[in-house]
């Protein structure tokens, strides 16, 4: 346990976590931008942190996740959305419902670990695994590196989840980045 002194403020959190999704806007906001890694990479560290923060996380999980685990959230393949319970859920609870994706991803002793997504996320992870864009950013094609946060130069790898959050906090104007 973290004794109280050396966690982050709720303040802290809410602005570093507001810093990511208007990053993650600035970037995706031109439609018809041509993405090159210095445009990948930031996205790419926003997304990571952002989801990394929203699901209290340790940082390497989210990173291993992959394309075909996104791709699986996207058509809501782990949710029963053809039944009566969303219909019998209270309006807030059926508001956030359909405003989040669920991934999963196989976690120790070959348990699924879920993921919540968050609206404001969902675009940038369009773009993350998008083949194009992958090729574009020299990450390789979607066979070679299938991860759906890539390293870029041709890797086969995942960035690391916690480096992401670790670069993205100082430039957040947090009061105490260093807790990160």
């Amino acid at each position: 346990m973290h004794r109280p002194v050396e966690m982050l403020s709720d303040a802290d959190i809410d602005a570093l976590c507001t810093y990511m999704v208007t990053q993650m806007a600035k970037l995706l906001e031109n439609e018809y931008l041509h993405w090159m890694a210095h445009k990948f990479v930031p996205l790419c560290d926003q997304a990571d942190g952002s989801i990394t923060l929203f699901n209290a996380r340790r940082g390497g999980k989210l990173a291993r996740l992959t394309i075909a685990n996104w791709l699986d959230a996207k058509c809501d393949v782990w949710l029963n959305t053809c039944n009566d319970r969303i219909d019998n859920m209270n309006e807030p609870d059926r508001m956030v419902f359909r405003q989040m994706k669920v991934m999963y991803q196989t976690g120790t002793g070959n348990r699924l670990v879920p993921f919540l997504v968050p609206l404001d996320t969902l675009a940038a992870l369009d773009k993350l695994s998008d083949a194009e864009v992958h090729a574009d950013c020299d990450v390789g094609l979607l066979s070679t590196n299938r991860y759906l946060f890539p390293s870029t130069s041709q890797s086969t790898e995942h960035v690391y989840g916690w480096l992401t959050v670790h670069k993205v906090s100082p430039a957040a104007a947090l009061d105490r980045p260093y807790l990160i």
